[in-house]
């Protein structure tokens, strides 16, 4: 649940209000596609993965398997969710695959409320995780060292 006011352009504030937002990225590599020495470009699969605690937004239902916990495309796209930049794309050609919201439960519910009808089981935005991951394709540029190829050691 969204409260009344959320402004999905404003990042949610840190544990405390005069902390920064923690968010945790995670970068898995799928596939290298192609490897072009002469260019200096690498052309591959990424999935980005950033987690974060949005302490503004309640969450209802939450399962102990985060992928029964997957946000809807009206859902994801009214959550704040931090944004990348790839400063070495080569041509501006990188391409968003796919992308999902995923909760992970870290907490507990609130104590319910006995005056309600719909008797939801309703979890603070500190309870669970929110975990963005996104697919990418695209070719990079970056700095190949071949000069002693194929007797040189790489680290």
């Amino acid at each position: 649940k969204v409260p009344i006011g959320y402004r999905v352009e404003r990042p949610p504030k840190g544990a405390t209000s005069d902390q920064a937002l923690l968010v945790s990225p995670k970068v898995v590599i799928k596939r290298i596609a192609r490897v072009d020495d002469v260019n200096q470009a690498i052309n591959m699969e990424l999935i980005i993965i950033q987690s974060w605690i949005d302490r503004r937004i309640k969450f209802t239902h939450l399962f102990e398997n985060r992928v029964k916990n997957k946000l809807s495309k009206d859902e994801v796209s009214n959550v704040w969710q931090p944004s990348i930049v790839f400063e070495n794309a080569l041509d501006g050609n990188i391409k968003l695959q796919s992308k999902m919201i995923e909760i992970e439960k870290i907490g507990f519910p609130l104590p319910p409320d006995y005056n309600d009808v719909v008797m939801d089981t309703i979890y603070n935005g500190s309870s669970g995780y929110l975990h963005k991951s996104e697919l990418y394709t695209g070719s990079f540029s970056c700095q190949l060292d071949v000069f002693y190829y194929p007797f040189d050691i790489q680290w």
